[in-house]
């Protein structure tokens, strides 16, 4: 009798409470890359487009850049450039060729912002010089459903940023940065639209024959939120228990009335 009494209490508990919400919603993501790069190979002054650089000879150079953008949710974009000498440059034992590439993931889930960038650098052949660089970006817009402490984390492993990230609210004002060599921030947020930003940025020049490859900027960075535990009303345990006993008078009526 007292464990069914028990269960009764729970279930009047169960039934007085009501559904949590999603802590986050309307999420929405809008996110760019880009990039730029060239390769420069020794040629013959007669080369077409060869540049003088000494009496020895001189130089030609070939450019690439690239772009690129996603605003669906969880969404893995990228984009990338390449460029190559032509093959009949005198001097060049074999061609030069360049390539950049640089990809995000925006993955958000119901109580998690999460951004992943990468980018790096691709060379070979008979270059003299090799450079490239690289910038992605993001923002993702967000309603906060209730009460909660957001807590940024994450990482920079190469690369360049002011900060691993940012929170504003619906005006601009920025609310919580997480500076670069800091492990996380946190701070309490009440419900309302908000928005978190992060951009990273790399570069890189190499000046010798053979081959190259470069990760200019990788980072991982994370917003999650907690919502803040409120007391509950002191009529709410009242309320739990009426509703067991309510319960507990009904169920065995009905048995006697079948």
């Amino acid at each position: 009798m007292f464990v069914r009494f028990c269960l009764l209490i729970g279930l009047g508990a169960f039934a007085a409470g009501h559904a949590l919400p999603d802590i986050i919603s309307n999420v929405t993501v809008n996110g760019s890359v880009s990039g730029a790069g060239s390769v420069t190979v020794e040629c013959g002054i007669a080369t077409p487009g060869c540049q003088p650089a000494g009496s020895m000879g001189g130089t030609l150079s070939v450019s690439y850049s690239f772009g690129g953008g996603g605003t669906q949710l969880g969404s893995f974009f990228s984009a990338g450039g390449s460029a190559t000498t032509p093959s009949d440059v005198p001097n060049a034992s074999a061609d030069g060729y360049a390539e950049g590439l640089a990809y995000q993931v925006s993955a958000p889930t119901a109580d998690s912002l999460g951004i992943f960038f990468s980018a790096g650098r691709f060379g070979t052949g008979a270059f003299k010089y090799f450079s490239g660089s690289e910038a992605g970006s993001v923002s993702i817009g967000f309603d906060l459903t209730e009460a909660s402490t957001v807590n940024l984390s994450g990482f920079i492993s190469s690369g360049t940023a002011p900060n691993a990230g940012e929170l504003l609210d619906s005006a601009g004002n920025v609310l919580l940065v997480l500076p670069i060599g800091v492990s996380s921030a946190s701070t309490v947020l009440e419900p309302g639209m908000y928005r978190y930003d992060a951009s990273i940025e790399g570069i890189g020049l190499n000046s010798f024959r053979g081959s190259d490859e470069a990760l200019d900027f990788r980072a991982n960075l994370e917003a999650t939120f907690t919502p803040v535990p409120t007391p509950e009303p002191r009529w709410s345990v009242l309320a739990a228990l009426l509703a067991g006993i309510a319960g507990g008078f009904i169920i065995p009526r009905r048995r006697r009335v079948t």
